[in-house]
């Protein structure tokens, strides 16, 4: 399943087990956050490996480099 956004930004595979891909222009931040609202991962790459994360539910925050941010729900399984 691959999530698009009106900014162009896509992520996938949504559910992952083990990486999501970050497919987009303009893409300068992806942080990752757990449900409690800690962030757990940041990176300025276009993917993020998940594998060593538990099963569970984060919120991944997208900036572009018009500071325009994007949040998509994703599910670790």
């Amino acid at each position: 399943d691959i999530l698009q956004a009106k900014s162009g930004i896509s992520v996938y595979p949504n559910p992952t087990a083990n990486r999501i891909y970050i497919q987009g222009e303009n893409v300068l931040q992806a942080e990752l956050f757990d449900l409690r609202g800690r962030k757990v991962k940041a990176t300025n790459q276009k993917q993020i490996d998940m594998s060593e994360m538990g099963v569970g539910t984060f919120i991944l925050k997208v900036t572009t480099d018009k500071n325009n941010t994007k949040s998509f729900k994703i599910i670790k399984r």
